[in-house]
């Protein structure tokens, strides 16, 4: 939020492509026989891809990622997502985000789903000694197109007998389907997954281009589209975490029409499921009622170009868009068991006569939309470093601060489309994000969630008042204030929570009663130094500190922790009813009181759980990726999601990475080291016997040998300061 410039905030993390050859594991060496292969058959292996990756005398092909999809959340412990990336080749790998411990954040493949479905099929394969080359060549394509990965789609989250895990559905190019088991990991495990086949179907499809899941209970309906254009559905049943069964299917369009299935959407509305198809211009729209039962079929052409992008926006309203950046808005409704659709356009305020576009998304809350596009004149393109641009519309029709005061859902995670706009909106109006709050804002009435939002908006709005001498009015508080403010109100949620486990008869650990004891004396003495009238809150704040502190008073704690550092006791000393350390300074015969109740003494710099208040001295912990705050690992004991105590985003978990099934993830630094993945310092200097001063030596040499700007980069010898002071001194004689 304190992003001075007016463009979008992105995060951008670069995986790296594997390189994997699906010809060169079929078992069949091409290069043995390809120059006698006739000629029509010669052409046809070397354009195909999935065949001539690994020909001798040519260039290697470079592999591209065309598509990705993102697993439900919560796969990956603490929110996290894992990634499915499928190259041109018909590679097909699972990525998973780690953060290590120096807190590098990258994605790493843990699977490699092409060569699971090579080891499977291999099974079922004859071999060919003494086949001639176009038998050879014939079987050849029958192990690509029977292997190769074409279309992938993941299912909802299951939970079955405290085991999570996902079906990663993969079609192949001979209209084949194969099922994965995908089981749920723990965070900064890199070791190889071993995916579990669950079923294999055979669709009568061509290949398949688009495959689409939809929950129904504890069940799925899988959409597949192929090569040809048609489109079938089929239920998926029975699914115990060992096999599962392929139910009933049915076409939703079996018209072989040529037109690649690219796309499905599937909304429920008013009991109907309606099922959204894209096929190039085409936006077929198919009608299912509970029963399963196809009632009705609607095609509709939105013009003469191609569909890029298919998006709901608000109940049955979807927003469609062209490759020319024509966008429509469709309405869809029910009448008779027939589709009826209400359209119209959309003017967004762009030249579109230079781009063209490839992408439509559209933000969590309706705020803004993005398209992305391509320049597509050249004389444009001369101008212009990168060709690809990622267009923001701002929705006129929404506020986005009204949105954001209305949030019932206890939490921002959501909500950071509507502080963005904010943002963006702000610096190109050249006005605060705050502007929008009512005058007089009793931050005592105010929920927690409400006072993260003015904590953020506070952040930008500081940003821009320092930065633009324009706006002369700033009509709340500061950014420190706010979050002076949520510190205390965390402190309160966290006592509440701890509170109420205990009053349902859970056993506490050492550590957070420990805690519990630590937040209980901070809220005393944000009470004993006035802290608590001088921000703005009142009687709502002092019932609740009343609350939490009198049912912590009842309570027996353990003794309290030592800091690392000093060796002292956190806490000094219990009174009965707060905990005061007074350091008395006489200075001019004015005695200055202060109130330590959280630091040692000497005080000095200590590293802090936002939550729980307890020292950090070591791996692992909790990181936020965008404000940098840390929790204690052992906050996932009482929260199954550890959110960042401002952001209320997924925390990054900063450990070793875990590469033997012999380690957990919650081991400390002095835990077990077998299996992780450390890199020493000069490790492959020292395997090498090589003095590091000669390297040191010969890097500048180089530098100096090649011309290049040697004053910035010479480093200088203690003889050559001896001879520069000499000549300063004789300087300074002969003057």
């Amino acid at each position: 939020m304190n992003n001075v410039l007016s463009t979008i905030s992105v995060k951008k993390i670069f995986a790296e492509v594997p390189q994997y050859i699906i010809s060169s594991n079929l078992d069949i060496d091409i290069n043995s026989f390809i120059n006698q292969l006739p000629q029509f058959d010669l052409y046809e292996t070397v354009l195909r891809l999935d065949l001539s990756e690994n020909l001798n005398n040519s260039v290697p092909t470079k592999q591209a990622i065309i598509k990705t999809v993102w697993s439900p959340s919560g796969l990956i412990i603490n929110g996290h997502c894992a990634l499915a990336i499928l190259t041109n080749t018909g590679a097909l790998h699972i990525l998973v985000p780690t953060f290590n411990e120096v807190e590098l954040e990258e994605y790493i493949n843990i699977a490699n789903v092409s060569q699971h479905c090579v080891n499977h099929f291999r099974e079922s394969w004859t071999k060919l000694d003494k086949a001639n080359s176009t038998t050879k060549l014939q079987e050849l394509m029958k192990r690509a197109e029977e292997v190769t990965p074409s279309a992938c789609a993941w299912s909802h989250l299951i939970d079955n007998r405290n085991q999570k895990y996902c079906l990663f559905i993969v079609g192949h190019l001979n209209g084949g389907l194969t099922v994965w088991k995908f089981s749920a990991r723990n965070a900064n495990d890199i070791k190889q997954d071993k995916l579990e086949l669950m079923g294999f179907y055979k669709t009568e499809l061509k290949k398949i281009t688009a495959l689409q899941w939809q929950q129904a209970g504890k069940n799925g309906l899988l959409i597949i589209g192929d090569l040809e254009g048609k489109v079938k559905a089929v239920s998926i049943t029975n699914i115990n975490g060992e096999s599962l069964t392929f139910g009933n299917e049915m076409y939703l369009w079996n018209e072989p029409d040529n037109i690649i299935v690219e796309h499905f959407d599937i909304l429920i509305y008013n009991k109907m499921i309606y099922i959204l198809i894209v096929k190039g211009s085409f936006l077929l729209i198919c009608l299912i009622n509970q029963s399963g039962k196809l009632l009705d079929v609607f095609s509709f052409q939105v013009g003469n170009f191609q569909i890029t992008g298919l998006q709901h926006f608000e109940e049955n309203i979807y927003l469609v868009l062209t490759f020319t950046g024509v966008l429509k808005e469709f309405k869809l409704s029910c009448e008779d068991n027939k589709i009826k659709v209400d359209w119209r356009p959309l003017y967004v305020d762009f030249k579109w006569s230079s781009v063209r576009t490839h992408g439509l998304i559209v933000s969590p809350n309706k705020v803004f939309i993005m398209i992305l596009v391509n320049i597509s004149q050249l004389k444009c393109r001369k101008y212009s470093k990168d060709p690809v641009r990622l267009l923001v519309f701002m929705n006129m029709g929404k506020d986005p601060l009204a949105v954001l005061m209305k949030n019932n859902t206890d939490a921002l995670t959501t909500y950071w489309d509507c502080l963005e706009i904010l943002r963006l909106d702000g610096l190109l109006e050249k006005k605060l994000p705050c502007d929008g709050l009512p005058a007089g804002l009793d931050y005592d009435k105010l929920s927690l969630i409400q006072l993260k939002t003015c904590l953020w908006l506070a952040q930008s709005s500081e940003m821009m008042y320092n930065k633009m001498y324009t706006i002369e009015e700033y009509n709340i508080l500061r950014y420190e204030e706010f979050k002076y403010i949520v510190q205390i109100k965390l402190a309160i949620d966290h006592m509440q929570h701890l509170l109420e486990l205990i009053a349902e008869g859970t056993r506490l650990s050492e550590f957070h009663m420990q805690s519990l004891d630590i937040i209980n004396m901070f809220l005393k003495e944000k009470i004993c130094n006035d802290t608590i009238p001088n921000l703005g809150l009142g009687k709502n704040t002092i019932d609740e500190l009343y609350e939490v502190i009198s049912a912590a008073n009842e309570l027996e704690y353990p003794s309290p922790p030592t800091c690392l550092w000093c060796k002292e006791n956190i806490l000094f000393a219990h009174l009965e009813f707060c905990l005061i350390i007074i350091i008395c300074v006489e200075i001019a015969s004015l005695i200055i009181i202060q109130i330590v109740g959280l630091s040692c003494v000497p005080t000095h710099i200590d590293t802090r759980c936002t939550i729980s208040f307890m020292p950090i001295t070591g791996l692992p912990y909790y990181k936020c990726p965008y404000c940098e705050c840390i929790v204690h690992n052992k906050l996932n004991e009482v929260y199954n999601t550890v959110l960042c105590s401002y952001c209320d985003v997924p925390m990054n978990f900063v450990s070793f990475l875990i590469n033997s099934d012999d380690c957990d993830t919650k081991m400390e630094v002095q835990g077990c080291k077998d299996g992780i993945d450390t890199s020493s310092c000069s490790g492959d200097c020292l395997n090498e016997s090589i003095n590091l001063i000669d390297i040191e030596d010969h890097a500048f040499k180089s530098i100096e040998e090649k011309g290049d700007v040697v004053n910035l980069l010479r480093v200088s010898s203690s003889e050559d300061e001896d001879d520069s002071i000499k000549m300063e001194e004789d300087k300074k004689s002969e003057i």
